[in-house]
């Protein structure tokens, strides 16, 4: 993840209590705009991280499982 996107009209704080680890908050036109620039399938993942100061973020998550290949599939399996 070395090129990091923020989403836009997304703000995260730290919980203000022991039960409540992150606050959220959408300013809802940016945020509306952001999504629809950035979903697949309808879909869009992110990731709320901690920085190295302790600070929380959030960021898109855009990991891509690699797809197997046929050659990978054992057909043999005696199931």
């Amino acid at each position: 993840m070395d090129n990091k996107e923020f989403p836009e009209g997304m703000i995260t704080k730290e919980g203000n209590v022991d039960f409540c680890k992150a606050k959220v908050s959408f300013k809802v036109d940016e945020f509306k705009k952001w999504l629809d620039a950035n979903s697949v399938n309808g879909w869009v993942n992110v990731d709320i991280l901690t920085s190295k100061a302790g600070k929380i973020y959030a960021i898109k998550n855009t990991y891509q499982p690699k797809p197997v290949e046929e050659s990978q599939v054992n057909d043999d399996l005696p199931f």
